[in-house]
């Protein structure tokens, strides 16, 4: 695949020669490649926005899969910044929450549940049609509620009580 996408670079399934060397990659596990052959797909695919805001987002998931967890941060980051605008709906209310996941893993609760919260509350100003069109959006919502709620669970289990006998 990568080596036909670099030989006919013009060629139209030289974009999908280097998506599916991407994907390929990914699967064998061989992450800094498929960064690499995503990096040239986005070259090639050229101003297609929402095209690109996919590419793009499932970069970050390589970085994840690496849990390379400042990567993620700054990557999504990036997106939500790049794309946040243009790309599909799903994707920014996943990126925060894969945000607030790296943020977890970094042991900065604080900031997961800052990512946690603003991908709910970007889910509670949509319409009710766009909250319809969800999908992976959706499980994203889903999660982070989850997580704010596992956030309070937590604080209540730390409390001690200290109860005296009669």
């Amino acid at each position: 695949y990568e080596v036909y996408a670099e030989k006919f670079p013009k060629e139209e399934n030289a974009r999908d020669a280097l998506k599916n060397a991407a994907v390929f990659r990914q699967g064998l596990g061989d992450y800094d490649q498929a960064l690499l052959d995503a990096t040239a797909y986005m070259k090639l695919i050229g101003s297609k926005p929402e095209e690109a805001a996919e590419v793009f987002f499932t970069m970050g998931l390589t970085y994840e899969k690496q849990e390379k967890w400042d990567e993620v941060i700054r990557h999504f980051n990036d997106y939500l910044r790049k794309f946040g605008k243009t790309g599909k709906v799903d994707l920014t209310l996943e990126a925060y929450v894969h945000i607030g996941n790296a943020y977890q893993k970094k042991k900065d609760e604080a900031s997961a549940q800052k990512a946690f919260t603003t991908s709910y509350t970007a889910f509670t100003k949509l319409s009710d049609a766009e909250k319809q069109a969800l999908t992976t959006g959706l499980t994203a919502v889903a999660e982070a509620r989850f997580e704010m709620g596992e956030a309070i669970r937590r604080e209540f289990d730390a409390v001690k009580l200290k109860i005296h006998p009669y």
